[in-house]
C-alpha cells in the first residue's frame, strides 16, 4: 500500500473516498496530490452535505486540484447565506456567479481579439483548457485571498465534473421549459417554436434522465456563441436524480418557466392509443410510405399503423395487467415545480393548443416571456391540427409516371401491383396526402385537393377528412402534370378510390381506439392501482389546484376520477 495512504486514511474513511481513485492519483503525482489531500477539510463538506462515496475519478481529482478554492467557498458567508441557512439539498461547490462572470470575460476577450487581431491579450491556456487541470497556481496561492483563486470558469470544468460538483448550468438561456411527453410537446417543436424563432437548447424526442439531460445541455450552452432562448428540459417520467436537477435549475430563481400541463387520464389515452415509430420506421424499410405508385393497392398504402409499446396493430390495457398506464414519476408536479418561484411559473395547458387558440395563446406568451410574436400569416399554420388518427398513415407520398397509367389500382382489381416506375422516379411526377402542416414544412408546398379528388366539395362540406389533410404537390410537378392530361386523368382516377379508402381505415382506427372511459375504468377495478394514482397526483397537483384553478377545472376525465376516489379521501 502506498506510504502517504496511510497517513491520509482517516480522512479518506470519514469522506468515504474511493481508495483506488485515491491510490492512482498519489501514483501519479505524490508529493502533489498528498499534499492537497491533507487539506480536505471533512467538516465543510458533511454541512454541505456532499458525499465522495461514488465520486467519480475525474472528480475527486478536480476538487483534489482546486481544493483551496472549493474549501475557502465553503466556507463563505456566502455560501452560508445562499445554501445552509436555506437548507439547500444540493449545494454547489464552487461559486457559479463567479464561474459564469470569468465565462464571460474569456468569451468577450475572445471576441475583442477577433474584432482587433494586433491588440496584445494575454489568454490564460490552463483556464480554457478543459482536459488539464492547472495543479500549481492555487498551491501557489495565498490561501487567505479569495480573489486570487476566482480565476476558474466553466471552460475549466468538463460537464461529467459540474454535475457532480452540483454546479448550475451556464447561463446562456432567457428562459425555461418543463416539458411533458403526450401533452402537445410535438406541436410546440414542429410549429410554433420554428414559427416564434425560438432557439432551444435540447429538442422533441430528446428526453433523457436527469444526469445526460445535464451534461447535453451543459457542453451545448458552454459552446454557444448566441444565447438561446429556451432551456427545454424534457421530462419523461424518469425518476433517478429528478430532486437533483430540479434543485439545480432552480439556481436561477427569476427565470420564467413554461410548464405544459394535460388531464392526466387525456394523457394516458395518448400513450396507449401512441403510435410506436421505432416499430414502424424498423419494419418498412426507415420510410413509412415512400415506394408506392399508381398500381400500389389502398391496403397497403395505408394499412400502416401499428402500437407503442410493441408494434401491435391495435392499442389494448391488456398488456398493463396490474401496472399503472404510466408510471408515476410521468405525473411529477410539485416534486418539480416546489423548488421553483410559483409566480414564475406560466402553466400552459393542451387545450391552450387547440386550434382556434394556438396562434393567439403565443402572441400572448411572446409578450411575456420575450420572444418573436407568430406571423399574422402563420395563423393557419397554428391551425392544423398535427395529432389525428391520420397520423401513422401520412404523409403518403405517391409518384405518377407514364408507365403505370394503363395499370392504376381500383378496388377489385386483380393485376398486380408494379413498381419499376419507382426506380425513374426523375421522369414522373410526386405528390402527397398529407396532414396540412406538410405545405409549411416540406416541397409538396401547394394544395391540390380540389383539383384532382373529383368529389372534393361535397366531401369538403360533409365530411372532416379534408378538414385535417389534402393532397399537395410541389409548384414545378403541378405544372408537369397539368401539361400531361392523360396522367392527370390517372392521378385522379386512383384518388377517387384511395380518400374513400383512407377514410374508412381512419374511422376504423377510431372505433379502436382506447377511450379515456375505459382507463377510468380500468383503475375502477383495481382499487390499490386507484388508491396510489390519487394520493400521487392529490400531491402532485397541489401547486397547479392553488395557482391555475381553472386548468384543474376544465379537466374532465380527472375530475370523474376524484368523484370516484371520495371514498379514499382519510384513508392515506
Amino acid at each position: 500500500m502506498h506510504k502517504n495512504f496511510l497517513h491520509l486514511k482517516d480522512t479518506i474513511q470519514e469522506l468515504h473516498i474511493n481508495k483506488g481513485h485515491i491510490l492512482s492519483l498519489l501514483k501519479e503525482d505524490e508529493s502533489f496530490y498528498f499534499t492537497q489531500a491533507q487539506k480536505l477539510n471533512p467538516k465543510l463538506f458533511h454541512q454541505a452535505s456532499f458525499s465522495f462515496k461514488d465520486l467519480n475519478f475525474k472528480s475527486l481529482d478536480f476538487i483534489l486540484t482546486h481544493i483551496d478554492t472549493i474549501q475557502t467557498w465553503l466556507a463563505s458567508d456566502k455560501f452560508k447565506e445562499k445554501y445552509l441557512d436555506t437548507k439547500h439539498s444540493y449545494p454547489a461547490l464552487l461559486d457559479c456567479d463567479v464561474l459564469q462572470a470569468n465565462l464571460e470575460k474569456e468569451q468577450k476577450s475572445v471576441e475583442n481579439e477577433k474584432v482587433n487581431k494586433n491588440k496584445a491579450f494575454n489568454i490564460n491556456q490552463e483556464n480554457i483548457n478543459k482536459n488539464k487541470f492547472d495543479k500549481t497556481s492555487e498551491n501557489n496561492a495565498n490561501e487567505d485571498e479569495f480573489d486570487a483563486n476566482e480565476t476558474l470558469s466553466y471552460n475549466d470544468i468538463p460537464a461529467e465534473v459540474a454535475w457532480e460538483l452540483n454546479l448550475a448550468l451556464p447561463d446562456k438561456f432567457d428562459f425555461m421549459a418543463i416539458v411533458k411527453a403526450v401533452s402537445g410537446h410535438a406541436m410546440m417543436y414542429y410549429v410554433i417554436f420554428p414559427e416564434c424563432k425560438i432557439r432551444y437548447v435540447n429538442g422533441f424526442g430528446n428526453g433523457q434522465n436527469s444526469e445526460s439531460f445535464y451534461k447535453q445541455s451543459y457542453e451545448k450552452l458552454l459552446h454557444t456563441q448566441e444565447n438561446y432562448n429556451l432551456l427545454d428540459f424534457i421530462c419523461y417520467g424518469y425518476e433517478q436524480c429528478i430532486e437533483k436537477i430540479c434543485a439545480i435549475l432552480a439556481y436561477y430563481q427569476d427565470k420564467k418557466i413554461i410548464f405544459n400541463t394535460r388531464d392526466p387520464f387525456g394523457r394516458m389515452g395518448s400513450a396507449i392509443n401512441h403510435i410506436d415509430w421505432i416499430y414502424m420506421g424498423e419494419h418498412t424499410s426507415g420510410k413509412i410510405f415512400a415506394n408506392i405508385n399508381l398500381s400500389t393497392p389502398f391496403k397497403k398504402s395505408i394499412d400502416t399503423v401499428r402500437y407503442f409499446c410493441n408494434g401491435a396493430s391495435e392499442p389494448t390495457l391488456d398488456r398493463f395487467c396490474n401496472q399503472h398506464i404510466m408510471a408515476l414519476s410521468d405525473f411529477y408536479f410539485h416534486t418539480i415545480t416546489k423548488y421553483f418561484k410559483q409566480d414564475k411559473i406560466y402553466y400552459l395547458d393542451i387545450e391552450d393548443l387547440a386550434q382556434d387558440r394556438c396562434y393567439d395563446t403565443f402572441c400572448k406568451l411572446a409578450s411575456i416571456f420575450n420572444f418573436s410574436k407568430p406571423r399574422l400569416e402563420a395563423k393557419e399554420k397554428f391551425a392544423c391540427k398535427h395529432n389525428s388518427p391520420c397520423y401513422g398513415m401520412l404523409p403518403c407520398i405517391i409518384l405518377a409516371h407514364n408507365d403505370d397509367m394503363d395499370n392504376v389500382y381500383f378496388e377489385g382489381k386483380t393485376s398486380p401491383e408494379n413498381l419499376e416506375s419507382l426506380k425513374k422516379k426523375e421522369d414522373g411526377v410526386q405528390f402527397a396526402v398529407a396532414l396540412r402542416l406538410i405545405k409549411f414544412q416540406s416541397k409538396f408546398n401547394k394544395e391540390v385537393s380540389e383539383n384532382l379528388y373529383p368529389d372534393y366539395e361535397k366531401w369538403h362540406e360533409n365530411n372532416n377528412l379534408f378538414k385535417e389533410c389534402g393532397i399537395f404537390i410541389n409548384h414545378e410537378d403541378w405544372q408537369r402534370l397539368k401539361e400531361n392530361k392523360k396522367l392527370f386523368q390517372a392521378v385522379k382516377k386512383y384518388l377517387q378510390g384511395f380518400m374513400p379508402a383512407l377514410k374508412n381505415e381512419i374511422k376504423r382506427q377510431k372505433a379502436i381506439q382506447i377511450s379515456k372511459e375505459q382507463i377510468l375504468q380500468y383503475y375502477n377495478d383495481r382499487e390499490n392501482l386507484k388508491k396510489e394514482l390519487y394520493f400521487h397526483l392529490k400531491k402532485e397537483l397541489i401547486d397547479i389546484k392553488q395557482t391555475r384553478p381553472d386548468i384543474i377545472a376544465s379537466w374532465k376525465y380527472y375530475n370523474e376520477f376524484e368523484k370516484m376516489c371520495e371514498e379514499l379521501d382519510g384513508k392515506d
